[in-house]
């Protein structure tokens, strides 16, 4: 039960870091990390190296924060899974699709971004946080909005 508790647990942590991303809550989304947590990105599915990277609460905070250029998100979490569950560590995978609108009416375009975060949790004070997060985007669709 414990182990079943446990993937339930990681699961809502990344609901609850999609939920602080679709409000631009980089305050509570750094909070689900580590004080010394890592989130690196991708952005740009053509480079090896990754496109931002950033460590601790204040980092990670503000980059969440840039969600607020957009007039609005909407991030669907379309797979999850713990690869691996060990008694204060694991590791899992998550497949999205994020819809970021761009532009006034009536030019509205959609940044649909289809992306995998690979991440590393650890159990502290029995909570289950963030010690790495590693966004990367497969590809970007930016398709036109309708009324």
């Amino acid at each position: 039960m414990s182990e079943l508790m446990d993937r339930w647990e990681i699961r809502l942590l990344v609901e609850h870091y999609a939920s602080a991303a679709d409000r631009a809550d980089g305050a509570a989304a750094s909070e689900l990390f580590t004080d010394d947590g890592e989130f690196l990105m991708w952005l740009d599915p053509n480079v090896e190296d990754p496109t931002s990277h950033r460590r601790g609460h204040e980092e990670i905070a503000a980059a969440i924060d840039r969600i607020r250029d957009y007039s609005h998100t909407h991030h669907t979490i379309g797979s999850h899974a713990v690869l691996e569950l060990h008694d204060d560590h694991a590791h899992g995978e998550t497949r999205c699709e994020a819809h970021h609108l761009v532009g006034a009416p009536p030019n509205v375009n959609d940044h649909v971004m289809f992306a995998f975060y690979r991440d590393d949790y650890v159990k502290q004070d029995g909570r289950w946080r963030f010690r790495r997060r590693e966004l990367r985007v497969n590809w970007i669709s930016i398709l036109p909005v309708g009324s």
